[in-house]
């Protein structure tokens, strides 16, 4: 009997789990970042609801720094002290969004620029968070005793940049890993910047076999966004139908949005049998 309600616990668990990443997953949010400067001081994010169930979504502002392996950590009030956060320059129409299946909204960011605001660039993190229904908190809150929170939200960078773009960006080091399981390979770079101001743009590994001329892409990772909070940052790339060889790899940040048509840094990497990685097959 003990270990009957303990699977049935856990299967519960799992459901609740399972549903709300499928009510998360019914919101889609475009753009996935907002850039204002000078000269365009406003934008606007297109929510839609793409899940057959009336929700209400809360509209507000959160503090984030970036992580140098991927990802973002909540500031606390003390770090945001230090930190060159947007929000308290920015409006926000609506703050709260009722959508029925289909439905879409637009949420208005502007910008007011505070007098004598320094260079740079400043940024916080537009936070959308799904209200839950009574339904769920029934549900949340009834069987074995079990109180389950579910956070079901989903944040995106708004940033303002006051001056122009100021960034130092490298590629320092990479390595490639095959996976012989799998037939493909991971390219994985790590990459240096400095400077004031963040670069967003795609990461695009391009193979040269050794005794051809001919390049081709192999690999690509988009929506690369490397901010000032950070002196390196870890990219892994896929290249899928990978087959082992020589030849040279070229690795190249290309803007994208606000920064397209730039080449934001490339470099050229020598690839010998030696100095593959492999994972060999289980």
């Amino acid at each position: 009997m003990k270990f009957s309600l303990i699977k049935l616990t856990q299967l519960f668990i799992i459901l609740l789990v399972v549903q709300a990443f499928s009510s998360q997953a019914s919101l889609l949010i475009s753009p996935m970042r907002v850039a204002l400067d000078e000269r365009n001081r406003s934008d606007k994010v297109v929510l839609m609801n793409t899940g057959n169930e009336t929700r209400t979504y809360r509209v507000e502002w959160v503090q984030k720094a970036a992580l140098p392996l991927g990802g973002y950590k909540n500031l606390t009030d003390e770090e945001a002290k230090d930190f060159p956060i947007a929000s308290n320059m920015f409006r926000l129409s609506p703050r709260q969004v009722t959508l029925a299946p289909n439905e879409r909204q637009i949420v208005k960011i502007a910008a007011r620029r505070p007098k004598n605001l320094q260079d740079g660039e400043y940024r916080s993190h537009l936070l959308f968070t799904a209200l839950p229904r009574e339904g769920d908190r029934n549900k949340a809150n009834s069987g074995a005793g079990i109180t389950l929170k579910l956070s079901l939200s989903y944040s995106i960078p708004v940033v303002f940049r006051q001056g122009g773009l100021d960034y130092q960006v490298g590629v320092e080091d990479l390595t490639l890993i095959h996976d012989a399981e799998k037939k493909q390979a991971t390219v994985r770079v790590q990459l240096s910047r400095s400077g004031a101001t963040s670069t967003t743009g795609s990461i695009v590994a391009y193979w040269t076999p050794k005794g051809s001329t001919q390049e081709k892409q192999v690999a690509i990772l988009n929506s690369v966004n490397f901010y000032p909070e950070l002196t390196y940052r870890v990219y892994n790339l896929q290249w899928f139908d990978y087959r082992p060889g020589a030849g040279t790899l070229r690795l190249a940040y290309e803007g994208r949005e606000e920064m397209r048509n730039t080449l934001i840094t490339e470099k050229n990497f020598n690839v010998s049998l030696s100095d593959i990685v492999t994972r060999p097959k289980k």
